[in-house]
């Protein structure tokens, strides 16, 4: 009876000694899976911008940078239809004022008038007057482009457009401005002023607002 319980207690013996010498060990592992942990979400979140509940994921394409959001949407057809947005300015730093809900009435074309030529001489310009058609036309929404000026209108064989004119479409009013800023000035017309050729985060601005409030109203 004395000899088995020494033959336990040997065994018991060799097991301590067993866990002593690899507890280091598997102390370390420990600590390198914590680290590991912890590393993976900081560069999971570095690739993320949040910006009021929209994840906005940055992307290259070559050199440029961009901030990528998607969502889906029921067409008029019944068909659903994914929407990639891009930005090329960081939503969350977007310091562009805005005021009043963006609404596009269904069925509605939305028309865009822009008073002031020089500003399509801007850097970006193009880029963001073409990433605001892309995003209304992903949308199933009609689009049209003219001028506030009569003249102008007449003279060029352009489509003239005022929140007058159309009072029951958006009409999104491009102008130069002494501040870059989005204003409500009526039932559905906006007026996007840009100074300093800040023409590309107004535009950016506007189309995440109307995500935002699309997703207020669902």
């Amino acid at each position: 009876m004395a000899g088995k319980r020494k033959t336990i207690k040997e065994k018991e013996t060799k097991i301590d000694k067993s866990i002593k010498k690899y507890m280091p060990f598997a102390i370390w592992l420990g600590v390198l899976a914590v680290i590991f942990i912890v590393l993976y979400l900081v560069f999971q979140g570095m690739g993320k911008v949040e910006y009021k509940g929209l994840t906005f994921t940055r992307e290259k394409y070559g050199e440029v940078l961009v901030y990528h959001y998607y969502y889906l949407t029921e067409l008029s057809n019944g068909h659903v239809r994914k929407i990639d947005v891009l930005l090329k300015e960081n939503p969350a730093e977007n310091k562009v004022p805005i005021e009043g809900k963006v609404i596009y009435p269904e069925g509605k074309t939305v028309y865009i008038s822009i008073n002031d030529t020089g500003l399509t001489e801007c850097e970006y310009s193009q880029v963001a007057l073409a990433g605001f058609s892309i995003f209304v036309s992903s949308n199933n929404i009609p689009l049209k482009a003219g001028t506030p000026d009569k003249d102008e209108a007449q003279k060029n064989n352009l489509t003239y457009v005022t929140c007058e004119k159309y009072p029951n479409s958006m009409v999104v009013l491009l102008k130069s401005g002494n501040e870059s800023k989005i204003t409500l000035t009526g039932k559905l017309c906006y007026n996007l002023e840009v100074a300093n050729c800040e023409i590309l985060p107004v535009m950016e601005k506007f189309i995440v607002q109307s995500i935002l409030d699309a997703k207020e109203e669902a």
